[in-house]
Order: structure tokens, then sequence, then C-alpha cells
């Protein structure tokens, strides 16, 4: 009686004839290409500790991990993405290293996603890592190599969407508001964009995740910011003397003050979360050309006593861009685009390549200037990108239908 048959796993693709050929011509190309451009190459395990891909990647790239113990007892992670790696590379061998770093790769990465599109969890990307180096020269650098690249491949009707984490970031700071209810806010951009939510309703669910101190509790804010905390817990003692001649249950004067003071400490401003979401709704609907669309931010920002000059990084890389194989004709800004991975700081992009079907999504990137101090390292500026081969083949496939 013969064995059972022992199939590929669900989002496992065997790449055979001409798939084979056409993905190994497009990694040979870029590699050459991105070479050409003074990235030396660079090959990492794909195996990694998985604290590498947790520690500020967040939780939609952490959800797709693949994460077992190894017969050591450590706790690894086949890599979901190359930068991390290419990171933690950097940081043990900075000595080795100038500045700025320009490193590229290519190889196999695995995620663990849902199927119902289609999609592998395993697939081929190929980037470039740009360290130590910051602005919009730098911004500009790396984009017109993703794009450079695709002419490369004979690839001309290509789009790239472009978002800036980094300007939505400098506003919810003007408000004062946690890394916490940033998050929160981050996580309902898509919402405020369609308008299937409102500013009143994302409060109260604010609130009821204690995220905004609730009404009476935020009279109390700008004593303990003015006053400093001794002053601050002085002063609701004696409002609770006054109000309160006995221990409430089984809690003390002080127990309740410090509960309170805690509070206050955690949690955000409902005034100002509401005044956020605001500005945010309306920049998140701004959409299309850098010319058309930068003067309505610029707007936006002033109708909401919002500093203009948060723009200025976009406006110097639109400025730079045409000159370096992006030319503008083929760049929306579209401000709702938030990437899943959280380690994002400035600018983001995605790219497509467009057909008379419809377009495909081959990659993207972005500015993550904290990564490298967050996983050991200095506090050095980063920047980098990615494209799928797999999506690469689709594309050229279609052109040539």
């Amino acid at each position: 009686m013969p064995s059972s048959q022992i199939l590929s796993l669900p989002g496992m693709a065997d790449v055979t004839g001409g798939s084979f050929e056409r993905s190994a011509k497009i990694v040979d190309a870029l590699a050459g290409y991105y070479v050409s451009r003074g990235y030396a190459p660079i090959d990492t395990p794909i195996v990694e500790d998985a604290e590498l891909f947790v520690r500020k990647s967040g939780g939609e790239l952490s959800g797709m991990l693949y994460t077992f113990d190894d017969p050591g007892g450590n706790r690894v992670s086949l890599r979901p993405e190359f930068t991390p790696s290419v990171i933690r590379h950097y940081i043990e061998h900075a000595s080795d290293f100038g500045a700025p770093t320009r490193l590229s790769y290519s190889g196999p990465v695995f995620r663990y996603h849902s199927l119902d599109d289609g999609d592998l969890r395993q697939f081929t990307q190929v980037g470039t890592e740009l360290i130590g180096l910051a602005g919009s020269d730098a911004d500009a650098e790396i984009l017109s190599i993703a794009c450079g690249g695709l002419g490369e491949l004979g690839l001309s009707e290509w789009t790239v969407r472009i978002g800036d984490t980094g300007l939505l970031n400098r506003v919810l700071d003007a408000h004062g508001l946690s890394d916490a209810t940033k998050g929160f806010v981050f996580a309902h951009l898509d919402e405020l964009k369609a308008a299937s939510t409102s500013v009143d309703r994302l409060v109260a669910l604010a609130g009821e995740m204690g995220l905004i101190r609730a009404q009476g509790e935020d009279d109390l804010a700008p004593v303990a910011t003015e006053n400093g905390e001794e002053a601050t817990r002085r002063f609701v003692r004696d409002m609770l003397s006054d109000s309160v001649s006995s221990p409430v249950g089984r809690r003390t004067t002080d127990q309740i003050v410090e509960r309170l003071l805690r509070k206050l400490r955690r949690a955000d401003s409902p005034d100002r979360l509401a005044s956020a979401l605001a500005l945010v709704a309306d920049l998140s609907k701004v959409s299309g050309a850098p010319d058309e669309t930068l003067p309505t931010v610029e707007e936006i920002l002033r109708a909401h006593d919002t500093d203009p000059a948060f723009i200025d990084g976009l406006r110097a890389l639109f400025d730079v861009l045409p000159g370096r194989r992006a030319p503008l004709s083929n760049v929306v800004l579209d401000l709702a685009f938030v990437p899943g991975i959280a380690y994002y700081t400035g600018i983001v992009f995605e790219i497509s390549c467009d057909g008379d079907d419809g377009s495909v999504t081959v990659g993207g990137g972005g500015r993550y200037d904290g990564l490298v101090r967050a996983l050991g390292g200095e506090d050095v500026p980063a920047m980098g990108f990615a494209l799928r081969v797999d999506k690469l083949v689709a594309a050229l496939a279609r052109r040539t239908e």
C-alpha cells in the first residue's frame, strides 16, 4: 500500500520553468542596478531571534511571524522582512561601516497571513537600506532607486503613493497626545478618511479604552502640569478633605489621591484628542498630485491653528524628486496612507504598476529613524524599501499580454 502523498503547504509555491527564469532575471537585474548605485550586497540568516522582529514592527507584522523554539531552547522566527536583520548586522559591525552606509539584499521572507486574497506566505524580496543619512535628499535617493529599478526591468507605467507618518506624528505631538493615543488615531485613519465614523464616536471609544480622562478629571490636568506632582497631591487632598469626611469604602484618602494622579499621568485630554482627530480627519482626505494637494494641506493646517512648516519636508522632497527618475506625474500624495509596520517615522511609500485591468502593488518602504536605537545601536537615521519579485513577474506579464 503506497504512503499518503505529502503536498506543499498552503501559501507556499514551487517556482519552476519560465517563472523561475523570469524571477532569477529580475533578481539579477535589480541586484546589479543597486550595486551600480553604490549599495553593497548583503545576505542575512533566514532564522533570527524572534525579539528582532517584534520589538518595533508592531502588531500587524508580529501576528504574521513563523515563531518557534529551536532545539537549543531559543525563541526564533523566520524573517518576515529584511530591514531588522540588516540593521542588526549594521549594529553588530558598526565599526566596519562609514557614514552613510548603503546596503542591498535579496532573498525569501515568510509571513503567515490569510490566504483569502490568494497571496503567498513565502516570497522573495529585493531592496536597499540607506543608513546614516536624513533629509529630503536621502528620501529622494531611496525613492529614485526604487523607481529606477522598475525602469531597469522595462516597467514604465507605475504610481508611487506617498504618505508622511512624520507629519501626522508632529500634528499629534502638537496636541500633547501620548504614544498610546497616537497609536489609536493611526489605527482609525481609514475610518476617518472614509467618514465611516465621527470624532465624537472615536473620543467616546478612547474614553472606554481608558486613553483619555473623564469629565472632571480633565479640569485637574492643568493643575498637575503647572504645579508639579507634590503640589497637585496636596491640592487634591485638600479638596477631598473638604468633601469626604471618611475613607470611601476600603480606600483611604491617600489611596484615592494616588489613583487619581495615576489616571492624570497616563490619560490624555478629551478636548485635545477631539481637536487632533478633527485635524487628522481633514488631512486624511487629502489625496492627489503634489502640486495640487500641498496647498490644500497648508490651508488645513492653518485652519486648525497648526504650524504650516510641518510640511516643509514634503515640499523639499517634491522639489528634489523630478531630477531623480521619479517624475511628479507618477506621484500621489495620500496622507491617509500608513503601512502596517510600526517603526516608520517619516516619509512612507507604496509602488504600484498600472495595467488595463487594474494595478499590482510591487513594494514600498519608508523612513525609520528610531529603529537603529530601538535595536540597541546609536540614534542613527535610516530609510529603505523592498520590492516583491512575484509581483514584479506579474506586472511584467501584464505588460506583455
